[in-house]
């Protein structure tokens, strides 16, 4: 994704909501336009999926959420994957994983007064 949106970021996660019909992008670009970045992100979603197209047109699934983290929340993600059970030296993180599979607490480290 990093050539198609053109963008240099050091970590990125999307989540998937189940309930609300909706992807939820967390990403550690603090230089980012959220508003720029979501239309980039999902035209090239669009591009390269004409499934993740049909629904989004079809209102089956909602506009993905985008929020801006901070420059350490991968290493914090790391910490609380390996304190809850995951080996350190064999880390390695889904980059597409449900929401509710996931417990870690990324809205802890949204950037504020982020466009």
């Amino acid at each position: 994704m990093r050539v198609a949106l053109g963008l240099s970021f050091d970590f990125f996660i999307l989540l998937g909501d189940e309930q609300n019909l909706q992807y939820k992008l967390y990403i550690d670009c603090e230089a980012c336009d959220k508003a720029e970045l979501l239309a980039s992100f999902e035209g090239a979603l669009r591009e390269l999926n004409v499934e993740f197209a049909t629904k989004r047109e079809s209102g089956r699934l909602k506009e993905t959420a985008v929020s801006l983290v901070g420059a350490g929340t991968y290493e914090a993600y790391k910490e609380h994957c390996i304190a809850n059970g995951q080996r350190e030296g064999q880390f390695k993180y889904m980059v597409l994983q449900s929401e509710s599979d996931c417990d870690f607490d990324f809205a802890a480290h949204e950037l504020e007064g982020v466009r």
